[in-house]
């Protein structure tokens, strides 16, 4: 087990060695898609409401996922089975 940790630790000091060169750019790049998101915010509220649709379409495919919708929302079919003898 301490053989595995020895082996991880030349290409570990490796990464470590460029990561001051990758703050160099990495921080401006955090920073502008900060505030990119900021930006979109209004976009996300408005996409908020159809985040399950978008969900639930990408589990099980679009068909399902669309369902049955009318002006007010979803909607359910309901049938009622009576056996009225006769």
């Amino acid at each position: 087990m301490l053989g595995d940790v020895e082996q991880l630790l030349p290409p570990l000091r490796q990464t470590l060695a460029l990561a001051p060169a990758l703050a160099g750019t990495g921080v401006p790049a955090l920073r502008s898609t900060t505030s990119a998101v900021r930006s979109a915010a209004p976009i996300f509220r408005g996409l908020r409401a159809y985040i399950l649709d978008v969900l639930r379409g990408l589990a099980t495919g679009i068909g399902p996922a669309a369902g049955y919708y009318d002006a007010n929302g979803h909607y359910a079919r309901v049938v009622a089975n009576l056996d009225i003898p006769g």
